[in-house]
Formats: C-alpha cells, sequence, structure tokens
C-alpha cells in the first residue's frame, strides 16, 4: 500500500516533512489499532526536504488485502525562528486490494 504524504511550510523552512507515520488497521467499526510507527529519521531522503517551503513524497508498505488501513502523520518544520511539530492529522481509512 501507499502512503502519499504532503507538508506545507508557511515560508521557505531549514527543514521540512514527516517527523512520524503511525499505521493503523482497523479491527471492528471506528476501532483502530497501530500496526506500526515509522519515523523521518529512518528514511530522511524520503521524509525530509531542505532549503524549501513544502515537501511530499509517498511511504510504501506491505498491507493484507480486504483490512482497512489509516495513516496517522506528525510533521515537521523548522526555520532561522525555530522548529514545530504539528498535532497529529489522520487520513481517511482505506481498503488494501
Amino acid at each position: 500500500m501507499a502512503v502519499s504524504f504532503g507538508v506545507f511550510g508557511t515560508d521557505t523552512m531549514d527543514k521540512i516533512g514527516v517527523y512520524s507515520l503511525r499505521i493503523e488497521s482497523e479491527i471492528a467499526p471506528n476501532k483502530w489499532i497501530e500496526e506500526f510507527t515509522v519515523y523521518g529519521s529512518s528514511d530522511p531522503d524520503t521524509f525530509y526536504a531542505m532549503d524549501t517551503i513544502q515537501h511530499g513524497g509517498d511511504f510504501y508498505f506491505d498491507g493484507m488485502p480486504g483490512v482497512k488501513y489509516r495513516a496517522i502523520m506528525v510533521a515537521y518544520a523548522k526555520n532561522a525562528s525555530g522548529y514545530e511539530y504539528s498535532k497529529e492529522m489522520a487520513c481517511t481509512g482505506r481498503y488494501c486490494e
């Protein structure tokens, strides 16, 4: 499965991207459990960009057919004024085919 992400800054950032991406599966209607969490530091070329206003990309994982997954992302941005982590952002669940 693919998780597409985008992080947008307010101006050019020294570093911008995904601090963490948690993959969850639905075990009952609207009941989710964590499968795993990946951190941006584990693959900085995928999850971060330098000296830009935005960064986007794709993260791939092996899902089980028929299982519904969602991703929970925490974004990160840093400039000369400091750094900031976003609140958790969840995407709509999707079924693995």
